[in-house]
């Protein structure tokens, strides 16, 4: 078939000027952005044309990065500390070394609180003692004479006792708790005999002594588990005589070179269950 030169050049035409939309509408124009990366700038006939001033800095060296692509910042994490937990009404006393000693009761004791540095230690918080410390609580009417109570404290003993008495927690003439050498550990209430355990030094350890002169008995627990009761008179005594912590009541002596954390004084007699609750559970 013949075709004149006239339709051939025609028909160049056309294809060129098909080839030029198809280009023009499909591919765009490649541009390089400052990162050295490749963007598609949509042409002219694929997006509606922007206002002069736009259209000029289209494509400029000076346009700002693209931010669509950087990773979005990121969100500081919000620590929310536990709430602190309500104390048991039934506690007279309590100290926690994670701050000022407070009590529940009314006229409250009043501290005082000397040479000890609160830390942490095998994963316990507790205030550190040695020769120089001194924790005292005044006696009132609502910590003296008590028919029944608890003290229940954590220690640590940095050494075994070699000679004396070391004492953990007193209050002269109505009740103690001290340690003598060979890791014993005394327990005494007024009018009544004594109560020994064994407690290990450079580990904490959960004491409590529990008096209920109703049933004229006294009990001596270490880590939850009952190590042995005795008599207590039944007539509590009451004294004015401060509750020392880490020292001999009243004299301020026989002094602890260790830790203690978590001091608690109920004004209730703790059963056994509620007692090995508070060592943080124990073997049946």
């Amino acid at each position: 078939m013949s075709v004149s030169l006239s339709q051939l050049g025609c028909r160049v035409r056309v294809l060129a000027l098909a080839l030029a939309a198809a280009v023009q509408l499909g591919c765009g124009l490649m541009l390089s952005t400052d990162e050295g990366r490749q963007t598609t700038v949509p042409s002219a006939a694929a997006a509606p044309a922007a206002d002069d001033s736009a259209a000029g800095e289209t494509g400029s060296e000076s346009d700002a990065p693209d931010r669509s692509r950087e990773a979005p910042a990121e969100i500081p994490a919000v620590v929310l500390e536990p709430a602190p937990q309500p104390l048991d009404p039934r506690i007279l006393l309590a100290m926690s070394f994670d701050g000022s000693p407070y009590s529940l009761t009314d006229p409250q004791p009043i501290p005082t609180v000397e040479g000890v540095e609160e830390m942490l230690s095998d994963g316990r918080r507790g205030g550190r003692f040695d020769e120089d410390s001194l924790v005292t609580f005044t006696s009132t009417d609502t910590l003296s004479g008590l028919s029944a109570f608890t003290v229940e404290l954590w220690a640590r003993l940095d050494s075994a006792v070699e000679s004396g008495r070391v004492a953990l927690a007193d209050k002269e003439s109505e009740w103690g708790i001290f340690v003598f050498p060979e890791d014993k550990l005394r327990f005494s209430a007024a009018s009544g005999g004594h109560v020994f355990c064994t407690i290990e030094a450079e580990r904490w350890t959960h004491v409590a002594l529990v008096v209920d002169r109703g049933s004229a008995r006294f009990s001596g627990y270490v880590d939850g588990q009952h190590c042995g009761s005795a008599e207590a008179g039944t007539a509590p005594p009451s004294t004015d005589d401060p509750i020392h912590f880490g020292s001999d009541s009243p004299t301020d002596r026989d002094k602890l070179v260790g830790m203690l954390s978590d001091i608690r004084f109920w004004g209730v007699a703790l059963n056994e269950d509620e007692v090995c609750a508070r060592a943080s559970g124990c073997e049946d």
